[in-house]
Parts: structure tokens; C-alpha cells; sequence
């Protein structure tokens, strides 16, 4: 049995090599990618103001015509920044970051499928996707159980007896050769396998996240809500529906929003709240008519069902997020750990040859 389990994680360990690799590398750039951006980019130090975002966003459409925005995101936790995305007629989308006073300091085309979107675009279609759409998350969801089996593979075959433990989670004397390169990868193994277990299989479970909400029937709230004919889209403006939304959850803070159409003739405001595990992109979720500012439906995330917040917790689970800077430090480290755990393995397969 302890032969199989051997050979088998040695030969799965070589043939993913290069695939996790990748996995491993895009992920660490994208925990820091916000961090990275700001630097060449900084955002305006102050309160972000809605009337004149609105106003800003009002002239990209007039500018374009046949273009709407379908959707507006937070740049980063000062929530004072945003990176609001332009659909053109052609179908392709360009993104505009936004400063909290509705300056656009950054414009680049948003479309992962071509060389001419931002670096960080194509890095996070690439970890998410690997540019192949749902056949890609596919995949990816495929090659982490793969990663997970493995790491449990060579957990079985890494375990100490009883009393070799402090002998197993000792720094070797020399790492160097075969003896020392089987003892530190052992280590290293053994100290953070089960937290990169962790770590892994939230992002596995990130790549079925649908599949996993629709088996457990967790879903966001969406009013049923009949196009609104004559609407204008000046009875209630974007600030407004804001101050609405913040009345609801007075500590929230904007993260997601959408602009009130005629099709949909109301602002979807998402917010996040102290408490939440996503300290970015939250699952507080406001509805308020752009007719007469009445709250269609709301959802607060810190008092959904234990389901919902499972589902919930995947993307922070996997991006460090739930713990802020020190989670992300964590996921970094995981990163790191894996590319070491691969150099080691495969330094190891070829002394032994």
C-alpha cells in the first residue's frame, strides 16, 4: 500500500509540476495585486462623493453612445476608489478607475481573452480560468483535488511514529543530498500541509461555487421588479440611493453597485459590513427603486443561514481576505510553500535517480 501511495505521489507530483507552478505563481501576485496597482496608482485620499461618480459616469455614457455600465466595484478597503466598467456596442468592455471625487485616473480595455487588457486582468483570468472560460474553471476545480490528494499522499507517507515527531520537526543538520533534502521537505511539509490543504480547497470549492450554492439553495436576493417605461433615471439619484442604503447598515461601505435602467429601474447596492469574512466585496445587499427610493428587498450577510455563509466564506478562505493583511501574508506563504515543496520534490526524484 505505502509503495503505491509513493509512486503515486512522486508521478502525479511530476506530471502537475508545471501546471500548479503556474497556479502557485499567478496566485501570489494576485494577493498583493491591489497593493501593486495603487502604487503607480494612488487614489484620492478622501470620502468618496456619489453625485459626482454619478456625473462622471453620466458623461463616459454620453461620450459613447450605444454604451451603458453594467457594474461599478470598489478598488480596494479604503472604499474610496472604484473601477467602473464600460460596455461599448461592440461587446467589449473597457475599465475606468475612478477617484473618490469622480477624477478617472486609469483607462485600459477589460477583455481577459486578448493580449491588450491589463496585466492583472489577464493574470486573474488565467488563475481563475486559465482563459478558458467555465471549461477552464473546470479544470482548475479538477487539478486542485489533484493537489489535495496529493499533499494528503505524501502526509501518509511523511507521518512520524510515536515519539519521532520532535525528531521529524527538527531543522536537518545538513540539507544538502538526499538525506537532506528528504528531512526538509518532510518539515516543511508536515508544518504547513494542513493549513495549505485549507487554503486549496477553499479555492476548489471557489471554482463550483455555483454548483455548490444551487445544491444548497443559497441564493441573493433579486426583486422581480417590471421595466419602468418613461423613466428618465433623475428621480433618484445615485448619492441618494446610497444615503438609503448606508440608513439600512450604517457601518456599511460600497463596495458593489449597479445603475438604474429602464429594464431595472432600481440601484443594486452592495455593501460591506464590520463582521463580514469578505472584507472587501461583501454579501450585504440593498434594492432601492430609482422611481421613489423605497428599499425593494435587502439582504444583510451577518444574519444569513449557516449555508450562505459557507458559501461565502470560499474567496476569503482562499485569498487570506477573512484576516485581513495577516490572512493575505498566509496565503502568500502558501504559495511559497508550494513552489518549495515542488523544487524539493523533484531535486529529490532526481538524486535518487
Amino acid at each position: 500500500m505505502t509503495k503505491i501511495i509513493r509512486n503515486t505521489h512522486r508521478y502525479l507530483s511530476l506530471t502537475m509540476a508545471l501546471f500548479w507552478l503556474v497556479q502557485a505563481c499567478s496566485g501570489m501576485l494576485l494577493v498583493f495585486q491591489r497593493d501593486l496597482d495603487d502604487v503607480s496608482l494612488p487614489s484620492a485620499g478622501m470620502v468618496a462623493d456619489f453625485s459626482l461618480l454619478e456625473e462622471s459616469m453620466h458623461r463616459l455614457v454620453s461620450e459613447r453612445p450605444g454604451s451603458r455600465i453594467p457594474f461599478v466595484y470598489a478598488f480596494d478597503t479604503r472604499f474610496n476608489s472604484f473601477d467602473v466598467y464600460l460596455a461599448e456596442p461592440s461587446g467589449d468592455y473597457r475599465a475606468f478607475r475612478m477617484a473618490a471625487d469622480g477624477t478617472i485616473v486609469r483607462e485600459l480595455p477589460s477583455n481577459p481573452e486578448v493580449l491588450d487588457a491589463g496585466f492583472f486582468e489577464l493574470v486573474l483570468e488565467l488563475h481563475h480560468k486559465l482563459w478558458l472560460g467555465d471549461l477552464g474553471a473546470l479544470i482548475l476545480g479538477i487539478s486542485g483535488i489533484l493537489l489535495i490528494s496529493n499533499i494528503c499522499f505524501g502526509l501518509w507517507l511523511a507521518w512520524p511514529k510515536r515519539g519521532q515527531w520532535r525528531i521529524a520537526l527538527k531543522w536537518p543538520r545538513k540539507v544538502s543530498g538526499r538525506a537532506g533534502h528528504y528531512a526538509l521537505h518532510r518539515l516543511t511539509g508536515l508544518v504547513l500541509a494542513p493549513l495549505a490543504t485549507l487554503t486549496i480547497g477553499a479555492g476548489v470549492l471557489l471554482a463550483w461555487e455555483d454548483t455548490m450554492a444551487n445544491a444548497l439553495g443559497v441564493h441573493d436576493i433579486s426583486p422581480d421588479i417590471p421595466a419602468a417605461d418613461g423613466f428618465s433615471g433623475e428621480e433618484i439619484g445615485l448619492s441618494r440611493a446610497v444615503e438609503i442604503a448606508k440608513n439600512l447598515y450604517p457601518e456599511g461601505r460600497v463596495a458593489v453597485f449597479t445603475l438604474a435602467t429602464p429594464a431595472k429601474p432600481y440601484y443594486k447596492i452592495r455593501l460591506t459590513q464590520p463582521g463580514e469574512l469578505r472584507q472587501l466585496y461583501g454579501k450585504t445587499i440593498v434594492f432601492v427603486s430609482a422611481l421613489n427610493g423605497i428599499v425593494i428587498a435587502h439582504q444583510d450577510a451577518l444574519t444569513q443561514s449557516l449555508s450562505h455563509r459557507f458559501v461565502n466564506s470560499f474567496y476569503a478562505i482562499h485569498s487570506g481576505e477573512y484576516l485581513g493583511l495577516a490572512g493575505r501574508l498566509v496565503s502568500l506563504v502558501i504559495g511559497v510553500w508550494l513552489l518549495v515543496m515542488m523544487v524539493l520534490g523533484i531535486r529529490l526524484w532526481w538524486l535518487r535517480r
